[in-house]
């Protein structure tokens, strides 16, 4: 058992904006534009280098690994597993998002490892879990599709 954090909760997630985008939340879909190939994480309608508006196709990012090319060390961060490790991932075949980093240790988080995404709890509050994908360091001897 850990002492609780000395300041309020984190505010609970709320179910309506998380329904409104399901793909995003549960199967990490990202959008690419089918004008430029830019891929956009989370999705969006508008393309950020062509501003094309609404001619984007979906694309699953569940099982694209990644390679991290900055962090951070929280410790101050109300995290299941603190302290709490944010990277920056850069995915293969173009995209960047900002995210934690799970099972993993402080020296884990080094810009150019290897990390591949899972869906995991990020926060308790009030008694209600949230949860969203975070990314591992992909281990020595793991293969594409091995989880």
């Amino acid at each position: 058992d850990r002492e609780p954090p000395r300041r309020p909760d984190p505010e609970p997630p709320y179910a309506p904006p998380a329904h409104r985008r399901t793909g995003w939340k549960y199967g990490f879909v990202a959008s690419r534009c089918e004008k430029c190939a830019t891929r956009h994480l989370p999705p969006d309608r508008v393309c950020t280098s062509c501003r094309s508006v609404d001619a984007m196709t979906d694309e699953p990012m569940a099982h694209v690994r990644g390679t991290v090319a900055t962090f951070t060390v929280d410790r101050l961060a109300a995290t299941p597993s603190p302290p709490m490790l944010v990277v920056v991932v850069d995915y293969d075949g173009g995209g960047r998002f900002r995210c934690q980093l799970t099972d993993a240790t402080e020296a884990d988080a080094v810009i150019g490892a290897r990390v591949e995404m899972t869906f995991r709890r990020t926060v308790t509050a009030s008694g209600v879990h949230n949860y969203f994908w975070k990314a591992r360091p992909v281990r020595m001897g793991e293969t594409e599709g091995t989880h």
